[in-house]
């Protein structure tokens, strides 16, 4: 006998989000579609009991002849019911050997994780059938416990969370509740598009396989779950001090990973990617990365495993992880007037306080200059800032991504932190203090690395 779907009702969904973090702010994914469409209009109809406010957000990747259409769709369907609505037009560098929905889904986390708050949560309409499909594919690519684990329920993003609470409920269910209510949703062609594997397992296999074996998409997400626990059960084990090489969200300590068993930092390099929501590896190349780092050959130094829009790279002791393309600097800026200066939508902005905007004459920012050289003591000679950026520990690929202060064509500041001693005075001198502000996280973990306090003891500007 066939089973029945779980029923979509506001009281379910009531008790899914009861079990989230405590938060100050929802946001919600809104394309337009049946199952975010039904997540939104029940969080309107249950407004009065969320445990706070919520707003919709709608991304345009500009990858639809109808993608204008819909943006307009969603924005009149909010204003009718008053439901605030934050549109980002998203525009995408399109990569050869990454398919553009990756790339639109990459580029839509990138800015979620940019615009959530601490203790702010962003729900996407994530639905049984979505993870049923995503373990199924996993499975053809021989996917691990981890692919098996399906989509998370919930997961850190930038200062946030983002969370599925639909997990449970069927995409028809889904349809249902929005028929009940006479709304119409929105249909993207591309879904009957067969040559995409997910429309092909969708309207093809699945269908097939639910004749032969009831249950099917339950059965799967079953399946899911145990996995799921069994991962976390993992991860627990793997946290032991000892047994953990994770230093922070972008790297780790190479010499504790390869002090543990084989199979072991298998698991842990796939629940390392994993725990931060990207899709994991093959086993095939993590392991052919894995034998790289053990070799004591010199092309060690160069390990490299890139994949599905990331990368895990080793640079000295230490193994990064990051997703790509990587942060690129806007040509050299100049600095006039006022007393910040935007540096991109990743690079955040550069702020002079305390000088009342003065700025003098000459000075710029950009990326790191071919030879360029500073001084780091008043009676020191003149150093490759290459060398400095490599004494900080910045990996070579990375080092274009601090942004660089030049005054009067040399340069003065790295970041906000090593500086020339002419800079420093200047600042003292003007009771002033440079500070770079980033927002993409790996700039961030950059500005940690490289840039310090300039308070540093061995930053002498005397």
């Amino acid at each position: 006998m066939k089973k029945q779907a779980v029923s979509f009702s506001i009281g379910q969904l009531q008790e899914r989000l009861a079990r989230l973090p405590v938060v100050s702010k929802i946001w919600v994914g809104f394309s337009g579609g049946a199952d975010s469409t039904a997540l939104l209009v029940a969080l309107k109809e249950m407004e009065h009991d969320l445990p706070a406010e919520f707003a919709a957000v709608h991304f345009n990747h500009g990858l639809q002849e109808a993608a204008d259409e819909w943006q307009h769709h969603c924005q009149s369907f909010c204003d009718e019911r008053n439901i605030p609505l934050s549109i980002y037009c998203l525009k995408l560098n399109l990569k050869e050997g990454q398919s553009a929905e990756e790339q639109a889904r990459n580029g839509r986390y990138l800015s979620i994780e940019s615009f959530l708050e601490e203790k702010q949560v962003y729900l996407t309409a994530h639905h049984a059938d979505d993870n049923a499909e995503t373990l199924f594919l996993n499975l053809m690519r021989g996917s691990g416990l981890d692919g098996l684990a399906g989509v998370p329920a919930l997961r850190p993003a930038g200062k946030g969370w983002v969370a599925r609470p639909l997990l449970d409920f069927r995409r028809s269910s889904l349809e249902e509740f929005l028929r009940a209510r006479g709304i119409a949703w929105l249909q993207d062609p591309s879904n009957l598009d067969t040559s995409f594997d997910r429309n092909f397992l969708r309207n093809t296999v699945f269908p097939e396989l639910d004749s032969r074996w009831p249950g099917l998409v339950s059965n799967l997400n079953q399946t899911s779950r145990n996995a799921r626990d069994s991962a976390s059960v993992l991860a627990t084990l793997l946290s032991h001090p000892h047994a953990n090489p994770v230093i922070d969200e972008h790297t780790l300590s190479l010499d504790i990973l390869l002090g543990l068993k084989d199979e072991v930092q298998t698991a842990v390099l796939r629940q390392w990617v994993r725990g931060k929501g990207a899709l994991t590896p093959p086993r095939r190349r993590l392991q052919q990365f894995l034998d790289q780092l053990r070799t004591t050959a010199a092309t060690a130094n160069q390990a490299e495993l890139r994949w599905a829009g990331q990368i895990v790279k080793r640079h000295q002791r230490t193994i990064w992880w990051h997703g790509l393309p990587c942060p690129e600097l806007s040509p050299t800026l100049t600095w006039e007037s006022g007393a910040s200066l935007s540096l991109g939508p990743e690079f955040g902005t550069i702020l002079l306080s305390g000088s009342n905007g003065v700025i003098p004459p000459g000075w710029e920012v950009g990326s790191l200059r071919n030879g360029a050289r500073m001084k780091l003591h008043a009676s020191g000679p003149r150093r490759k800032l290459i060398d400095v950026l490599r004494e900080q520990g910045i990996p070579p690929w990375l080092r274009h991504a601090v942004p660089v202060l030049y005054w009067n064509g040399a340069a003065v500041s790295l970041g906000d932190g090593v500086m020339e001693p002419g800079l420093f005075r200047w600042l003292e001198k003007n009771d002033a203090s440079l500070h770079w502000h980033p927002i993409h996280p790996l700039l961030r973990k950059l500005k940690s690395v490289s840039v310090q306090p300039a308070e540093r003891k061995n930053m002498p500007y005397e």
